[in-house]
């Protein structure tokens, strides 16, 4: 038996792999024994390297044990009427037929039919467990949208190296997503964009409908005063009023805070340039995500409005505990439990933690109203009338009551003037730095 090394937490015994249609080096076998400082991928899955695996130490190339000892042909029990060849390299992405996954790596595929799998499909003895997924994806499987001109297939993108930024919204797609199945075509686009409304209307500008379409010119957003870089957007022709289809989604739910005289809407993560970030005009530290007031052009961390981290609500049995980002599958799909409407899993959500996650809501959906002195969450379904001489503030929320007394100490040492001067003067400052 040969003798093995143990580098960086990789057992490597002396073994190579020679297979030259998978890659142009010779390859070695590794053990990953401990997780890599930074992941390394599977060329042909794309899944995370871990266990047994080969590297080219020339190029950096992974390949599972099991991906780099893949047949050239197969035949596959739910497709027996033809048999399948792999596809090792492809300059165009495909939609597996089995699970809907968009795949940039290795592929099965039947010459006769244009049947093809993935090779996490190909592995598989049995359906996935998603079949009903499938097959209600099957029913709205191909569109056609006036944002391009070539029918598009639906599939789900899940891909951890690649990102590919929405067509509508220019925000990185992950789940559910329409693309181009022509080679010549790097189209996609989210699910959830192509099902945009053509007409909307926003609280704070009742005198029109906005309407949605494309443009050419180079325009600032109303909500969050970043220059919209999609191809799309919502307008008011008679008003010259322009949003982002991402930040008119967010306008749809209004927060009444009592600190604060204004509307406050959530902006999360997907609303702003990766490179730059807005002050917060309470604490003056950068914002990831936030609420925003319109009229005064000032931000909040959602600490600093401030939004209570544990709350309960009539329409759960248990107390919600808030979530910087939810994530409760992979189905590309996520949905706020109390208006049913579509939630962003990278937004702060409250959550059950009792019920693993089955019940979640957007923050808006279960604050209505905060009051400044008791810091209480009243549901938005509920007919409960507070009574504060009757009822403790503890009986409805548990909050940090402590954290809440430090942040009006320290708010009160900076005059409302001074903190809307300093912010509006900030975000000029870098809205000029983005339009350079």
């Amino acid at each position: 038996m040969e003798q093995n090394e143990v580098i960086d937490g990789i057992h490597a015994p002396r073994q190579l792999l020679n297979r030259f249609i998978f890659h142009k080096h010779s390859m070695r076998f590794y053990e990953v024994t401990k997780q890599l400082e930074e992941n390394q991928y599977c060329e042909a899955c794309h899944m995370v390297i871990s266990g047994p695996c080969y590297k080219c130490e020339t190029c950096l190339y992974y390949l599972h044990e099991k991906c780099g000892t893949l047949p050239f042909e197969m035949q596959y029990p739910f497709h027996s009427s033809h048999r399948l060849s792999l596809y090792t390299s492809y300059a165009h992405s495909i939609i597996c037929d089995e699970c809907r996954d968009i795949c940039f790596g290795f592929f099965y595929s039947c010459n006769e039919c244009d049947f093809k799998l993935d090779v996490k499909c190909a592995a598989l003895t049995a359906h996935k467990t998603g079949v009903s997924q499938l097959k209600e994806m099957e029913k709205v499987a191909e569109l056609h949208h006036f944002t391009h001109q070539h029918k598009l297939v639906l599939g789900n993108f899940i891909d951890p190296i690649l990102e590919i930024d929405c067509h509508v919204c220019n925000v990185p797609i992950f789940g559910l997503a329409y693309v181009c199945p022509k080679p010549s075509c790097i189209y996609g686009a989210h699910k959830s964009c192509l099902e945009l409304p053509q007409k909307i209307q926003v609280p704070f500008h009742l005198e029109h409908m906005l309407n949605f379409f494309r443009f050419d010119k180079r325009l600032r957003c109303y909500a969050c005063r970043w220059f919209i870089k999609g191809s799309y957007k919502y307008s008011c022709e008679q008003c010259g009023l322009n949003l982002h289809p991402t930040c008119a989604n967010s306008l749809r739910r209004p927060l009444k805070c009592e600190s604060h005289v204004h509307n406050l809407y959530y902006f999360g993560t997907n609303y702003q340039p990766k490179a730059w970030f807005p002050v917060c005009s309470v604490c003056g530290e950068l914002c990831k995500a936030f609420y925003r007031c319109l009229e005064c052009a000032i931000n909040f961390h959602l600490d600093c409005v401030p939004i209570p981290r544990i709350v309960h609500s009539k329409y759960h049995v248990h107390h919600l505990t808030m979530k910087d980002s939810f994530l409760e599958d992979d189905s590309g799909e996520y949905y706020c439990d109390i208006c049913e409407e579509e939630r962003y899993p990278n937004d702060h959500v409250y959550c059950c933690e009792e019920c693993n996650g089955l019940f979640a809501a957007h923050i808006e959906c279960v604050v209505v109203k905060l009051v400044e002195d008791y810091t209480v969450v009243i549901d938005e379904f509920s007919s409960l009338e507070l009574d504060f001489e009757k009822n403790s503030a503890q009986d409805l929320i548990r909050n940090n009551s402590e954290s809440t007394d430090q942040g009006k100490e320290e708010d009160s040492t900076v005059s409302e003037s001074e903190k809307s001067s300093r912010s509006s003067e900030e975000e000029d400052s870098s809205a000029s730095e983005l339009e350079e």
